[in-house]
Order: C-alpha cells, then structure tokens, then sequence
C-alpha cells in the first residue's frame, strides 16, 4: 500500500492489493504536503518529515469495496506485524515512512 502525494488533488492510496509494503510517497513541497494532510481532518498526521501516521479507518475507506475477505484478512495480519515493531500507535494509526520521489 503506497499512499501517495503529489500534484494531482488530494492524497491517493494506491497499490491496495500489496500489503507487503507500507510508504508514503511525496512529490510536493512541504507547505502542500502540510495542507494535504490537514485537509484530511486528523486521519493523517506527520511526524516530523520523515513519517505519516495514518488512521487505519482512512486506509479501509480508501481501499474500495471490491477488496476480498482475503484481502482483509492479510491486511489485519499487516496490522499486527506493524504493531510488533511499534508502527501501530495507541489511535490504530499506522505509520508509514515518507520516500519523497
């Protein structure tokens, strides 16, 4: 899953199918990245420049409605991995790392 900012309006998730890897994906400056992720009303959050925390509901209703129960089901075991390396906060918010392109 790769959520992704960059000059096209909002923020996008995308490669939903690939719970094997989790980023943030930045191509914009960082006065449009802050407004970006304040347009999402506390579903993301920065820390700092190098992160995102990202509430896992935003995640789900981003996926779409054509994911399968499978889907769902390794996207429940992501959580709990990240959860064991301390990527998961006390808000179900998951932190994903900021690759800037």
């Amino acid at each position: 899953m790769i959520i992704r900012i960059d000059s096209a309006p909002g923020i996008q998730l995308i490669e939903q199918a690939d719970l094997g890897k989790f980023k943030a994906v930045v191509d914009v400056a960082e006065n449009v990245l802050a407004q970006r992720i304040r347009e999402t009303n506390g579903s993301l959050e920065m820390e700092g420049n190098v992160a995102v925390w990202v509430s896992r509901g935003w995640l789900l209703s981003q996926s779409g409605p054509s994911l399968s129960s499978g889907w769902q089901d390794e996207f429940d075991k992501m959580i709990v991995a990240a959860r064991r390396h301390g990527y998961v906060d006390g808000r179900d918010r998951i932190r994903a790392h900021i690759e800037r392109s």
